[in-house]
């Protein structure tokens, strides 16, 4: 007897150990703004007349409320000034704290248990980051849901409001379970966009540094916009937004300006993303109007002249994304991004801008170079978070194909892609 269970120990113990060799590195996806789906919940059914799009479901204790969708077009073409009131974020100066706005709650879906389930995220493979997935699934034998995950997010919140409210430990919490079912092989972050700089977030705040210690092996940051982006300034003055194709499809059948310009009223991660003086000079001017110019440096000026007084109250604060950039990740850090795409750097408007009243759109009055949507300064200021040699860990694509969007939906951007994970996997 004390001989089977011994041989039945030592099976136990080969069985454990060839599970745990043979599992792979998990991957997870942090996409970028505007690309997550949101649901709202009412929390106070006084709040149901200002909010008919939540009135369906319970208040009654113990039975489930149906949380509805925000992010939709069916929520935008619905009731207008209801999705307003759910996509925006209240403010409040004293404390420096945001929250949503009263009787309702809103988050991020998660998407299944691959975080891309296409009915409950949709805008994910409108993004074209299932492109991305299927092509890491073919070219290194990843299983969605199993060692390939996307963490949506709400991206209604800037870096500071995100680690304040707990999103940033939700992630964290998501990614950590990932690795845990996968044996305990620490994690590569893919981040595209906003979501490189959560991603960043993470590997960077103090709070954090045990859990990357424990979680993570690497991070790869895909067209991220360490000093801002251009595009920002015009979606917030008009709501007219470049490089974005997917918001064109999911808006269908709504004024796509109209829908961006109410969903970034007051909104913190458009003010985090508005341009900084690291990628661009201080004295450069973004806008010009009959009347007046505004440069970088007065943004939070031309945030108050147009009315959105919510927004330049919390510029100071949210507009920081330099402290990402203060030292080097302490995890093997890689940068993937286009160059040769004309990429908007002022605008021209032919009427004075009105306080709350938007803007016609503007034309382009200078470009340079980058992916589009991004500024090639911007872009390249992913190089602050590398410790090792530029050349092994940065690939400036100057294929001109490669935008903001296809880097992760291309066959440029999937190349260059499989090449960094092959040094941090």
């Amino acid at each position: 007897m004390q001989r089977s269970r011994l041989v039945a120990a030592a099976l136990l113990l080969v069985v454990g150990f060839a599970c745990c060799t043979e599992a792979k590195t998990p991957i997870f996806i942090i996409p970028g703004i505007g690309t997550s789906n949101l649901v709202g919940r009412k929390t106070d059914a006084r709040f149901i007349s200002q909010c008919p799009l939540l009135s369906g479901g319970s208040l009654i204790p113990g039975l489930p409320q149906t949380p509805v969708s925000v992010w939709t077009p069916g929520a935008m073409l619905a009731a207008p000034a209801c999705w307003r009131y759910m996509m925006q974020l209240k403010f409040d100066h004293a404390s420096g704290r945001f929250s949503d706005q009263d009787g309702i709650s809103v988050t991020a879906v998660t998407g299944g248990t691959s975080g891309m389930d296409p009915i409950t995220y949709p805008l994910f493979t409108a993004a074209g980051y299932n492109s991305l997935a299927l092509h890491i699934e073919t070219s290194l034998g990843y299983t969605r849901g199993v060692d390939l995950i996307a963490v949506p997010y709400d991206f209604r919140q800037d870096l500071t409001a995100m680690n304040a409210t707990g999103e940033l430990q939700r992630i964290a919490d998501v990614i950590s379970s990932g690795v845990e079912k996968n044996a305990g092989a620490k994690a590569v972050l893919i981040g595209h966009s906003m979501g490189g700089l959560v991603a960043t977030a993470l590997l960077s705040a103090p709070e954090f540094a045990e859990w990357r210690s424990e979680y993570i092996k690497g991070f790869l940051a895909l067209a991220a916009p360490f000093g801002g982006a251009v595009p920002a300034v015009s979606a917030r003055i008009s709501g007219q937004l470049l490089g974005m194709p997917w918001l064109t499809q999911q808006l269908l059948g709504l004024s796509v300006d109209e829908a961006v310009y109410g969903s970034t009223w007051g909104q913190p991660s458009v003010v985090m993303l508005l341009p900084y003086s690291s990628a661009l000079p201080s004295s450069m001017v973004l806008v010009s109007t009959p009347s007046r110019s505004y440069t970088v440096a007065q943004l939070q000026e031309l945030l108050a002249d147009i009315g959105d007084q919510a927004a330049a109250d919390m510029f100071p604060q949210v507009h920081s994304l330099e402290r990402l950039l203060a030292a080097p990740l302490a995890v093997p850090t890689a940068c993937v991004y286009g160059r040769r795409v004309a990429t908007p750097l002022r605008w021209r408007f032919s009427e004075n801008l009105k306080p709350k009243q938007r803007a016609r759109p503007g034309r382009r009055e200078a470009s340079g170079m980058g992916d589009g949507v991004v500024n090639i300064q911007s872009l390249r200021l992913c190089r602050n978070l590398i410790s090792g040699p530029a050349s092994a860990w940065v690939s400036e694509l100057a294929d001109a194909s490669v935008d903001h969007v296809s880097v992760v939906s291309g066959a440029a951007g999937h190349k260059a892609v499989s090449e960094m994970l092959a040094k941090l996997l």
